[in-house]
C-alpha cells in the first residue's frame, strides 16, 4: 500500500505488467505441454488396443483419490454378436480411501473380464494339457488348422451369410477383434502359452526362422489356451465399456464356432513324442 502519487503510480503499472507476463508465460508452457501430450496420442488401431508386451500391471496402483468408471457387462453371450441387444448388468466399482494403496489381486477381482469357455471346450484344454505334461508329448508344427487359417475361417462363414445392410459393419468389426486376436496370440505365446517342454521346440523353430509368427505355426489347442489367459490380460487394457461388450460377444462368438467344429479343428494325431522319447524308446531292448 502505497501513497497514490504519480511515481507510485508508474511502480503499480510495472508490477502488473510483470505480473500479466508471468502468467501468460505459465499458460504459454501449459498450452505447450498439452500440444506435445496430444502429438504423442496413438488411436487403437482395433476394437482393443493390443499392448506392445500384454503382461500383469504392478503389484500396487494408487487411485490418487480419483472414482474409477462404471463397467458394463453383460451376463450372457452366447448369442450371435449382431442379435444381442438387452441383459445388461452394472458393475461398480467402489472409490478406495484417497491416496490408499490398492493391491493387484483386489483390483483384478473388481475389474475382471471374464471369458466364458464352453464346458465342450473346456476337455479339449484337460486333454491338452496331459498330452503335454503327463504323457511328454508336443504339438505336430505347423499344426493341420493354424490360427491363422481357423481366423480366417471363422471370419468367411460370419460375412458370407450376413445381409447386405449389415454386412458392412460387421465385416469390419470381425476384421478389428481377429487382427486383435492374431497380435495378441504372436505376442503372449513365447511368454506364456508354452508349457516348459515345448520350448525347446519353439526355439529350434526360431533359429530355422527368425521371422516366425506363431499363428503360422500353431493351432487350436494353443488359440484356447490364450482364451483362458485374456480376461485377466484385457484387465489392463484401457477399454470403454461399449468396447468391452462387443469384445466380450464377437469372443465368445469364436468360441461357439470352434465348439461347432471341433470335430474337424482337434484330433489326437496332433501331438507326437518328443525327439528324445523316441531316440529313448529305440534304445530300450526287446523281450
Amino acid at each position: 500500500m502505497l501513497k497514490f502519487t504519480e511515481k507510485n503510480s508508474s511502480i503499480q503499472k510495472d508490477l502488473t505488467r510483470a505480473h500479466q507476463e508471468k502468467n501468460n508465460e505459465k499458460r504459454n508452457r501449459g498450452l505447450k505441454r498439452k500440444g506435445e501430450e496430444a502429438e504423442t496420442e496413438v488411436k487403437p488401431e482395433h476394437v482393443f488396443a493390443v499392448p506392445k508386451a500384454p503382461s500383469p500391471a504392478p503389484r500396487a496402483r494408487r487411485k490418487a483419490g480419483l472414482r474409477p468408471q462404471r463397467r458394463e457387462v453383460k451376463n450372457d453371450q452366447s448369442e450371435e454378436p449382431d442379435e444381442k441387444e438387452g441383459g445388461k448388468e452394472k458393475e461398480t466399482i467402489e472409490k478406495p480411501p484417497d491416496g490408499s494403496v490398492e493391491s493387484e489381486d483386489i483390483y483384478k477381482s473388481k475389474v475382471e473380464i471374464k471369458v466364458k469357455i464352453p464346458d465342450e471346450l473346456k476337455s479339449f484344454i484337460v486333454d491338452d494339457w496331459e498330452q503335454i505334461t503327463r504323457h511328454k508329448n508336443v504339438c505336430v508344427l505347423p499344426a493341420k488348422i493354424t490360427v491363422d487359417k481357423l481366423l480366417d475361417d471363422y471370419t468367411r462363414v460370419k460375412t458370407n451369410n450376413s445381409e447386405s445392410a449389415n454386412k458392412n459393419n460387421k465385416q469390419k468389426a470381425i476384421a478389428e477383434v481377429t487382427a486383435g486376436m492374431r497380435e495378441y496370440f504372436n505376442v503372449m505365446l513365447p511368454a506364456q502359452l508354452l508349457y516348459k517342454q515345448e520350448r525347446q521346440q519353439f526355439d529350434q523353430l526360431k533359429r530355422n526362422d527368425p521371422n516366425l509368427l506363431p499363428i503360422k505355426v500353431y493351432g487350436a489347442a494353443h488359440l484356447l489356451r490364450l482364451f483362458t489367459k485374456l480376461g485377466e490380460t484385457l484387465v489392463y487394457t484401457p477399454l470403454p465399456s461399449y468396447s468391452v461388450n462387443l469384445l466380450l460377444l464377437y469372443l465368445n462368438d469364436i468360441l461357439n464356432y470352434i465348439k461347432r467344429n471341433s470335430s474337424i479343428i482337434f484330433s489326437n494325431s496332433d501331438y507326437q513324442s518328443t525327439k528324445e522319447d523316441q531316440e529313448s524308446n529305440s534304445l530300450t531292448p526287446e523281450g
